[in-house]
């Protein structure tokens, strides 16, 4: 059964997974670790929380713990390397840690010039070490992360919320999540928002205003993009159309043409033709509505080195922003 609510794997070391990816389309979902994403090459939006982020190369942006998030992307190739922290990483020394809220999302939005450069270049370097694992690498790992973490206190906007507050949110964030697995197991058939209603002994209204607030659309908009995402993956493989139409929920082959049409701008069928001229353009991978590449262990460190020798005199050059103020 998919899940919405992503449980995240620490493979190397406990508290922090760090993954390139090349991204079209990540449905809505939420986890418990914060997130800072750095747009390496192309353009996309991240949807969350009645707010749309438009980032493009060099752009990063910091998700909060449990904080629901959709992404887009505008081309054909959005380039992402990732860092997932675990909120646990510091509590043993910094306990306020999994009630800190932060307010912007936009990293570059207050911190500029050298500072972003800094930061930008330490995640590269904490990527490296991550991959290519010198003695010693889980030191200058969490170091770094500490780092980083310090700096964003420092500069980033936040406010601290009680307990009685963070009890509220858990509720919440079940809540969404059993509708997001609701939806998963049924938006290739005929599906309701009444149905989640009864389900969860809410009204009509409260349910779609909920929905709204924590996916930034209606509960329709959801459904139609997971249909148009898993047509969209579909249409690799040698089908006719009329059955990705079925297959994917749609009542009427019109809804997946007119889903074409808007996102994309062409037809399934122009669609389907394009993906056959350019085997490249076929990167996915993943559940059955989410379509994104994630690099091998070795791809990633081959492009992350490449990044490396530019980012490095960064770090020997340009002052700890923590002490160049």
């Amino acid at each position: 059964m998919k899940r919405e609510f992503e449980i995240i794997d620490h493979p190397s070391i406990k508290y922090l997974n760090i993954f390139l990816v090349d991204m079209d389309y990540r449905t809505s979902h939420l986890h418990r670790e914060l997130e800072i994403d750095l747009v390496l090459e192309g353009k996309l939006s991240i949807f969350s929380k009645q707010q749309v982020y438009e980032l493009d190369g060099g752009s990063s942006i910091l998700l909060n713990s449990n904080q629901p998030h959709e992404i887009r992307t505008s081309e054909s190739k959005s380039t992402l390397l990732c860092l997932q922290v675990s909120p646990n990483f510091c509590k043993s020394y910094f306990r306020g840690i999994s009630n800190l809220v932060f307010d912007s999302a936009r990293l570059e939005q207050h911190i500029t010039g050298d500072s972003y450069k800094y930061i930008t270049s330490l995640i590269i370097e904490m990527a490296y070490q991550y991959f290519a694992r010198p003695k010693g690498f889980e030191f200058s790992c969490l170091s770094m992360l500490n780092l980083l973490f310090g700096i964003l206190l420092n500069k980033l906007p936040y406010h601290e919320i009680s307990d009685d507050e963070k009890n509220k949110n858990k509720l919440k964030v079940e809540r969404l999540t059993r509708i997001l697995n609701y939806v998963d197991e049924h938006y290739t058939h005929k599906i309701r928002l009444s149905d989640i209603a009864k389900i969860e002994g809410l009204s009509m209204t409260y349910l779609s205003q909920f929905i709204k607030e924590n996916l930034n659309q209606s509960f329709q908009d959801y459904v139609n993009n997971l249909r148009f995402s898993h047509a969209k993956k579909l249409l690799t493989q040698d089908m006719k159309l009329l059955d990705v139409c079925l297959e994917c929920g749609f009542s009427d082959y019109r809804y997946l043409h007119k889903a074409f049409l808007d996102n994309v701008g062409c037809t399934p069928a122009e669609y389907k033709k394009k993906l056959s001229n350019d085997s490249k353009a076929v990167r996915m991978k993943s559940s059955l509505h989410t379509i994104e590449n994630y690099y091998s262990e070795q791809d990633t460190l081959d492009v992350i080195r490449k990044l490396r020798l530019d980012h490095l005199p960064v770090l020997r050059d340009i002052p700890n922003p923590l002490f160049s103020e």
